[in-house]
């Protein structure tokens, strides 16, 4: 028989969290990942990337702090290509071979991202951890799989009702995968 005092008492960190102020509690949280990532220095992204967005002027050596609560409350790991893809570039969305990709942190901020996220899913029927990289303009998109760090592209028709028999697998097993094939730098 658990109850509030065995819930209290025993295990008292449970108590602490559930007093914790939830907001400030992620505020601090980013801000220590932040810290703790820039003593690492260390990239997520491959050389070839990265001087791909430096001869293009996308890359910025600090990461955008505003863009770090955005990608926490999203559930992305700051230790993640996309992460540091976000953190590092400065424009809100990128051209390559197949259309276009978003800045996820940008559209997060000042748009209604969470909304069109639900809803593509809900249309599609993607199971939550399958966020959109891009608009879905097209009737086809991609999208990152945040507990796996894959991303995927579907279309309309057959792609998607392949996937949704389990009968197509992520394209590419990261995002830096991915962002060499999309910038094509393969």
């Amino acid at each position: 028989m658990w109850d509030r005092w065995h819930y209290t008492h025993i295990y008292p960190i449970n108590a602490l969290f559930d007093e914790v102020d939830k907001p400030e509690y992620r505020r601090q949280r980013a801000k220590s990942e932040l810290e703790t990532k820039k003593l690492k220095d260390i990239s997520m992204l491959s050389k070839i990337v990265i001087n791909y967005l430096k001869q293009n002027n996308f890359y910025l050596e600090k990461e955008e702090e505003n863009y770090t609560k955005a990608l926490l409350d999203l559930g992305i790991d700051l230790e993640s290509d996309l992460a540091y893809f976000c953190l590092h570039t400065t424009e809100m969305s990128f051209k390559g071979r197949v259309g276009s990709i978003d800045n996820i942190c940008w559209y997060l901020i000042y748009s209604t991202y969470i909304q069109r996220t639900k809803s593509l899913q809900s249309y599609l029927d993607l199971p939550q951890e399958y966020i959109p990289l891009d608009s879905f303009e097209g009737e086809g998109g991609f999208f990152y799989n945040h507990l796996t760090g894959e991303v995927l592209e579907l279309e309309l028709g057959q792609k998607l009702i392949d996937f949704q028999n389990g009968q197509l697998q992520p394209q590419w097993k990261d995002f830096n995968s991915f962002l060499e094939w999309f910038f094509e730098l393969e």
